[in-house]
């Protein structure tokens, strides 16, 4: 655990970095060297999980503060810090202790449901030299061009289980990074190259815990960030052209998978695992097609791990995952509805049982890899009334394999200009019968997320 002085430093460095950037300054001859304006929001929610013991998940606060503008007419730069907030768990003990998802974040536990965090998720500046545009800093990088599900969209890590948000742009985090992109000649598209120097991993709740199979006792460690170091630096290029109403790309990235993978140590009866965070190559390609009132799109990663052969079974395997998506607005515009398909094709896959007792079996449910061929579908209707006032969604997503489902159903309501109400409910489930052991091989039946369907209510200020 960090010292609270540590804490307290990095709190103050973000507000400080913030609060010195949004104050003008002035350039001698009276013209402002500085010129930012001023935006964010903030939300006030409440989550409920009627199943569980504690049925209030979260109830509290979010927001963020963000200074956009130039210096010296030249250079731009962003600053956005985000604060998030779980009181839910205050009548509760607590034991406070401190974590640091990413560079310049602070986050402070006192128990399951009693959580302080800040953050700075972006600060960078940027410039432009001829037809190349640089980017240096934390930053937020899209890298891919489906909508929702991108399986190359891998840059920035993810709150994954950490934070209760409603959008899933608050679950991104930023990352340190030198980002520069190439414009090519007549419009035709760019060329992208990114370095980041400080690998970033899922923010994700503790993995630590004992196991007790029969006479087999499995200790998992809990998961560390990648340290600073040559061999955990990323990086990667992109190509994006144009062509009418076409656009597509191709990738390639060089990362520390943000999901970790494990070691052993010891042996029958007590095995002790501990995770890594292992290289990943991904190859990407999307494409993104306008026709006929159609938006079209697809994006396909081949993901080459440290386990080419798929002989660990402690480490994830060669994978391909895609993702096809077409979607067309009705009815003057005031509703939109998506279809989408997405296969996953895992590499010298080797079958385990479900509800096994060995580390092979164990692995099939934690790293989403228990199936070589699953496939999942969803349809998503959109709505825009009372001239974009009322906005209800509604998702179905079902794994094929697995044999598992995902509903969520959405209402957005414009109270005023800037002030919005948001209602929402999830329901996880499957196709299996309860005592069916393959369920906890589904990403929405496996018992950490079965019980989880959840309602919430949110008003959000923008300004």
């Amino acid at each position: 655990m960090a010292s609270s002085r540590s804490g307290a430093a990095r709190v103050a460095l973000v507000l400080g970095i913030v609060a010195a950037v949004a104050m003008p300054a002035s350039a001698d001859d009276g013209a402002r060297a500085v010129d930012a304006s001023v935006s964010g929001w903030g939300a006030a929610s409440a989550y409920l999980r009627p199943s569980k013991d504690e049925p209030l998940a979260n109830v509290g606060l979010r927001g963020a503060f963000v200074v956009d503008g130039y210096a010296f007419d030249a250079i731009g730069f962003r600053l956005a810090a985000e604060g998030y907030g779980n009181l839910a768990g205050l009548c509760d003990g607590a034991d406070w202790s401190s974590s640091y998802p990413d560079p310049l974040s602070l986050v402070a536990t006192g128990n399951d449901r009693l959580v302080a965090a800040l953050d700075l998720k972006e600060a960078w500046f940027d410039f432009a030299v001829g037809t190349l545009d640089a980017r240096i800093g934390k930053q937020v990088i899209a890298w891919g061009l489906a909508d929702g599900n991108n399986p190359t969209d891998t840059v920035n890590a993810r709150h994954v289980g950490t934070r209760l948000v409603s959008t899933l742009d608050e679950q991104k985090m930023g990352s340190i990074a030198a980002n520069l992109v190439y414009n090519l000649p007549g419009n035709l598209g760019t060329v992208q190259g990114i370095f980041m120097p400080v690998s970033v991993p899922n923010d994700m709740a503790s993995m630590a815990m004992t196991i007790v199979e029969g006479p087999m006792t499995i200790v998992i460690k809990d998961d560390e960030s990648p340290a600073l170091a040559l061999s955990n630096i990323e990086g990667g290029l992109r190509t994006l052209l144009y062509a009418g109403n076409l656009s597509f790309s191709a990738s390639w990235l060089c990362y520390l998978d943000r999901y970790p993978d494990y070691t052993q140590s010891g042996s029958f009866p007590s095995i002790t695992l501990s995770p890594f965070h292992g290289r990943v190559n991904q190859f990407g390609a999307d494409a993104a097609w306008l026709l006929g009132g159609y938006d079209l799109r697809t994006e396909w990663s081949l993901s080459l791990t440290e386990d080419a052969d798929g002989s660990d079974p402690l480490v994830k395997n060669p994978s391909l995952s895609g993702v096809v998506q077409g979607s067309r607005s009705f009815l003057d515009g005031t509703v939109t509805a998506s279809l989408a398909w997405a296969p996953r094709l895992v590499f010298s896959h080797e079958a385990a049982s479900p509800g096994g007792t060995d580390v092979a079996d164990m692995m099939a449910e934690y790293n989403g890899q228990a199936y070589a061929f699953e496939q999942a579908g969803s349809v998503r209707l959109a709505g825009k009334f009372l001239g974009e006032t009322l906005q209800p969604e509604a998702l179905f997503l079902a794994s094929l394999e697995a044999r598992d489902w995902l509903a969520t159903f959405s209402t957005t309501y414009n109270v005023a200009d800037g002030v919005n109400l948001k209602g929402g409910l999830g329901f996880y489930g499957s196709f299996r019968a309860a005592d069916d052991p393959e369920r906890e091989w589904g990403l929405f039946s496996n018992s950490r997320t079965i019980d989880n369907d959840y309602l919430y209510v949110e008003l959000r200020l923008s300004y």
